[in-house]
């Protein structure tokens, strides 16, 4: 959340032009036609015009803004909404006429009409937006929109305020594990080889004393017993290895989008199977690597 305003720009309006021409115009043709009350059509064209000036130029709006982002991290397909809040700390406020700029990707231009706004009051401005294609985009500043009486001159103000928004990758339901992977991963270390072995290798109960952080919850819930915590030095079925190739080049049409698809899924149900994942991309360079690298992987794509 970012408050305040920005500078402001003064411009007169389609209507304000028309007067300034009618008042140039008027008083050119009394002088050439000397005629008294042609010159006083243009005064009173010219005098309107530079009044409005000095109207509107009096100062900040006096209105501060914020957004908020509802929610700030969604996936392709799911519905967000920006609100828009706005405030006047100092003195209360007529009707405001206010735009947010569109965020290409999430939603369009959007204006209305909000107010009026009384001393320590607020107002807001919905925008409700579908998240198509992943990516990080970024809100700019809504515009406050300061007419004159007479509508000659018009003042845009941009209130600082800007959020961001990140879509994720979607994530697609996987059963079963990779080839290789006969059990569950380091984190529980529970093996299904058929040697046998401890199922519960790598973990022990709960004991008082023991760090909270430690205390395994998916284990303690598959296990159905009572609490228990991750061993130091588990034994480990080792990691898989997850190679993407994010080239453009290497694919047709939406074939990326497709494999950043498959990348998530998969780094996902592995880390749900607690499984060990390290991520590179085709040059070999890592981009992620652990056991709970879930939101790493996800904000990676």
């Amino acid at each position: 959340m970012v408050t305040g305003t920005e500078t402001p720009s003064r411009r007169l309006t389609r209507r304000g032009w028309w007067f300034v021409a009618i008042g140039v115009g008027a008083g050119a043709a009394a002088f050439a036609l000397r005629e008294r009350d042609l010159l006083m059509v243009a005064g009173v064209a010219l005098g309107a015009v530079l009044l409005a000036w000095v109207l509107t130029g009096r100062g900040k709006p006096g209105v501060q803004a914020d957004h908020r982002v509802r929610p700030r991290r969604l996936q392709q397909g799911e519905d967000g909404a920006l609100l828009v809040r706005f405030s006047a700390p100092d003195r209360a406020t007529h009707a405001l006429e206010v735009e947010q700029p569109a965020a290409a990707g999430l939603f369009p231009a959007t204006s209305g009409v909000i107010g009026p706004i009384q001393q320590g009051d607020a107002a807001e401005l919905r925008v409700p937006f579908r998240a198509g294609r992943r990516g990080q985009y970024v809100i700019t500043s809504p515009v406050l929109t300061v007419r004159d009486p007479f509508g000659l001159v018009r003042v845009r103000t941009p209130l600082s305020a800007g959020d961001e928004v990140l879509v994720l990758p979607t994530v697609l339901p996987l059963v079963g594990l990779p080839r290789g992977l006969t059990g569950r991963g380091s984190a529980t270390g529970a093996s299904s080889t058929s040697g046998g072995g401890d199922p519960d290798a790598g973990v022990r109960g709960y004991r008082v004393g023991d760090d909270i952080r430690t205390v395994h919850w998916r284990a303690s819930a598959r296990l159905e017993e009572d609490l228990v915590v991750r061993v130091s030095g588990a034994s480990s079925l080792g990691s898989t290895l997850l190679l993407l190739d994010h080239r453009v080049s290497a694919y047709s049409r939406d074939g990326l989008e497709v494999a950043v698809t498959l990348a998530a899924s998969i780094g996902h149900h592995l880390h749900e199977e607690d499984v060990d994942l390290a991520v590179a991309d085709h040059t070999g360079r890592e981009l992620v690597a652990g056991h709970d690298v879930d939101s790493d992987l996800l904000l990676t794509l």
